[in-house]
């Protein structure tokens, strides 16, 4: 682990992994047709901007499109065989807005930019599923979440990010998908803009918020799978980022 931290911008959060083991059909299912082996308390939660030994290089060195099954499981990530990736895929796609499903291409995206290297996934909660959306574990037992919000409004925006920050992908990464043409610079602005109360009230519990959205990363994708807004924290009240 002192690898890691010697790798990371924060700290690594100890977080336990939770509710990654129910089944596809209504909530978490397992990889590969094995039965789920819970990862240990103390197993920590590898903070967003350093899993494994790539932290500053995910958030720069971002591919410029998807790749196949095989390239995949040389590079960021790795899911054994293609039945199992698409296993995955389906699972993101399931578990998201049915209003505004995440599409193949960014459930695509976030397999093979996002998955740090050398992590598996160990499991997808399903709908209403509790949780991130994604656990991945690597080598060493550590932990690495990705939550997915799809959201079409401002205002639904304001309120998933605050929610999966909080609640569930604690300093690891949200991915967002919003309609084409969105202006994501300007709903960061809005969301910052919604939260001057914690920004000037230092109290401990704002001031444990505020610890979250930096360390918890955001990227904001379109449903055309371009990217909107680079890899970064959450935390960005100056909007210079």
């Amino acid at each position: 682990m002192d690898a890691i931290n010697a790798n990371r911008g924060h700290q690594v959060s100890a977080y336990e992994r939770q509710d990654v083991d129910k089944s596809f059909s209504g909530s978490t299912s397992p990889l590969a047709g094995s039965s789920p082996k819970p990862v240990a308390p103390e197993a920590p939660v590898v903070n967003s901007q350093a899993a494994g030994a790539s932290g500053e290089a995910l958030r720069t060195s971002q591919p410029s499109e998807t790749r196949s099954v095989e390239a995949h499981n040389a590079g960021f990530g790795s899911v054994s065989n293609e039945s199992d990736y698409s296993q995955v895929i389906s699972g993101l796609i399931e578990d998201s807005n049915k209003k505004f499903p995440l599409t193949e291409i960014n459930a695509r995206i976030i397999l093979d930019k996002f998955v740090p290297e050398g992590f598996v996934p160990e499991a997808v909660a399903g709908p209403g599923g509790k949780g991130a959306d994604l656990v991945t574990k690597g080598p060493d037992g550590e932990v690495f979440k990705i939550e997915n919000k799809c959201t079409a409004s401002a205002r639904g925006f304001d309120k998933e990010i605050s929610h999966a920050a909080q609640n569930q992908a604690e300093g690891c990464l949200v991915f967002v998908q919003v309609p084409e043409g969105t202006d994501a610079a300007r709903w960061m602005g809005k969301f910052w803009g919604n939260r001057q109360t914690i920004l000037n009230n230092p109290t401990p519990e704002n001031v444990q918020k505020l610890e979250v959205y930096k360390n918890t990363d955001i990227v904001i994708y379109d449903d055309k799978g371009r990217e909107l807004l680079p890899r970064q924290p959450i935390f960005n009240p100056d909007g210079k980022r």
